[in-house]
Protein backbone atom coordinates (compact mmCIF):
# COMPACT_ATOMS: atom_id res chain seq x y z
CA UNK A 1 0.00 0.00 0.00
CA UNK A 2 1.55 3.36 -1.07
CA UNK A 3 1.03 6.63 1.47
CA UNK A 4 0.14 9.50 -0.12
CA UNK A 5 3.85 11.19 1.10
CA UNK A 6 5.34 8.83 -0.35
CA UNK A 7 3.65 9.61 -4.02
CA UNK A 8 4.31 13.59 -3.07
CA UNK A 9 7.59 14.07 -1.47
CA UNK A 10 9.67 10.85 -1.91
CA UNK A 11 8.78 7.25 -2.86
CA UNK A 12 11.77 5.70 -0.31
CA UNK A 13 11.59 5.62 3.13
CA UNK A 14 14.30 8.72 4.88
CA UNK A 15 15.41 8.76 8.30
CA UNK A 16 14.40 11.55 10.25
CA UNK A 17 11.30 12.24 8.40
CA UNK A 18 8.33 12.79 10.04
CA UNK A 19 6.01 11.74 7.07
CA UNK A 20 7.66 8.69 6.29
CA UNK A 21 7.33 7.70 9.96
CA UNK A 22 3.54 8.33 10.32
CA UNK A 23 3.69 6.14 7.37
CA UNK A 24 4.32 2.98 8.98
CA UNK A 25 2.15 3.52 12.06
CA UNK A 26 -0.76 0.81 12.17
CA UNK A 27 -3.83 0.91 14.23
CA UNK A 28 -5.85 -1.59 15.41
CA UNK A 29 -8.21 -2.33 18.43
CA UNK A 30 -6.87 -3.21 22.14
CA UNK A 31 -8.34 -6.26 22.85
CA UNK A 32 -10.90 -5.51 25.65
CA UNK A 33 -10.64 -1.26 24.18
CA UNK A 34 -14.53 -1.05 23.78
CA UNK A 35 -15.87 -3.17 26.97
CA UNK A 36 -17.95 -0.31 28.73
CA UNK A 37 -17.68 1.05 32.96
CA UNK A 38 -20.21 -1.79 33.63
CA UNK A 39 -18.37 -4.50 32.20
CA UNK A 40 -15.13 -3.42 34.25
CA UNK A 41 -17.05 -2.53 37.28
CA UNK A 42 -18.48 -6.31 37.08
CA UNK A 43 -15.08 -7.30 36.91
CA UNK A 44 -13.88 -5.46 39.33
CA UNK A 45 -16.57 -6.41 41.75
CA UNK A 46 -15.66 -10.22 41.06
CA UNK A 47 -12.17 -9.98 41.38
CA UNK A 48 -12.95 -8.52 45.23
CA UNK A 49 -15.19 -11.24 45.93
CA UNK A 50 -12.54 -14.01 43.92
CA UNK A 51 -9.56 -12.71 46.08
CA UNK A 52 -10.40 -13.86 49.59
CA UNK A 53 -12.13 -17.05 48.15
CA UNK A 54 -9.23 -18.07 46.94
CA UNK A 55 -6.75 -16.81 49.91
CA UNK A 56 -8.83 -18.71 51.87
CA UNK A 57 -8.70 -22.44 49.97
CA UNK A 58 -4.66 -21.97 49.87
CA UNK A 59 -4.80 -21.12 53.85
CA UNK A 60 -6.78 -24.63 53.21
CA UNK A 61 -3.88 -26.47 51.55
CA UNK A 62 -5.81 -25.73 48.14
CA UNK A 63 -4.30 -25.04 45.30
CA UNK A 64 -7.01 -23.84 42.63
CA UNK A 65 -5.97 -23.29 38.93
CA UNK A 66 -6.60 -19.75 39.03
CA UNK A 67 -8.14 -17.08 41.23
CA UNK A 68 -10.99 -17.13 39.77
CA UNK A 69 -13.54 -17.83 42.06
CA UNK A 70 -15.08 -20.76 39.81
CA UNK A 71 -11.72 -22.45 39.74
CA UNK A 72 -11.11 -21.60 43.55
CA UNK A 73 -14.76 -23.93 43.63
CA UNK A 74 -14.03 -26.61 40.92
CA UNK A 75 -10.32 -27.24 43.49
CA UNK A 76 -13.00 -27.34 46.74
CA UNK A 77 -15.13 -29.38 45.23
CA UNK A 78 -12.40 -31.93 43.78
CA UNK A 79 -10.65 -32.07 47.24
CA UNK A 80 -14.22 -32.96 48.69
CA UNK A 81 -14.36 -35.56 46.48
CA UNK A 82 -11.35 -36.85 47.20
CA UNK A 83 -12.35 -36.85 50.86
CA UNK A 84 -15.12 -38.67 50.18
CA UNK A 85 -13.20 -41.29 48.60
CA UNK A 86 -11.00 -42.23 51.02
CA UNK A 87 -13.52 -42.17 53.78
CA UNK A 88 -14.96 -45.26 51.25
CA UNK A 89 -12.10 -46.99 50.69
CA UNK A 90 -11.64 -46.78 54.71
CA UNK A 91 -9.17 -44.46 55.77
CA UNK A 92 -9.30 -42.36 58.94
CA UNK A 93 -7.28 -39.55 57.73
CA UNK A 94 -5.18 -37.20 54.76
CA UNK A 95 -1.91 -38.99 55.72
CA UNK A 96 -3.06 -43.07 55.72
CA UNK A 97 -4.06 -41.66 52.05
CA UNK A 98 -1.63 -39.86 50.98
CA UNK A 99 0.73 -42.79 52.45
CA UNK A 100 -1.62 -45.69 50.50
CA UNK A 101 -0.83 -43.62 46.74
CA UNK A 102 2.81 -43.14 47.70
CA UNK A 103 3.13 -46.89 48.31
CA UNK A 104 1.38 -47.81 45.21
CA UNK A 105 2.74 -45.53 42.68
Amino acid sequence: MRFLHAERTHPEPVAGCFGCALGTIGFASVPGGTRGAQIERYTYDEMNKSLPKYKEARKNGLRPEGTNWRRVEKAEQMAESIDRGARKLGFDNENQFKEAVKANV
